[in-house]
């Protein structure tokens, strides 16, 4: 299985905001995922993205054995 970490789009068509996931690569865009590791919102000014780094450090050290 081929594991990702992408964006997965929610929200209404004039204000998106998007998870950051982590997904098998064959599952299509706003399919199912593994696990949630941040939230990225663009429609907000300053800091508009949390990211737990701990998990994103845990899926990558899984992606690289």
């Amino acid at each position: 299985m081929s594991v990702v970490i992408r964006l997965r789009r929610e929200g209404t068509k004039n204000s998106p905001y998007y998870r950051i996931v982590v997904t098998d690569s064959r599952v299509r865009r706003d399919g199912s995922f593994l696990d949630q590791v941040g939230v990225y919102d663009p429609k907000k000014k300053g800091d508009n993205f949390q990211i737990d780094l701990t998990k994103v450090n845990a899926w990558t050290a899984k992606l690289w054995c």
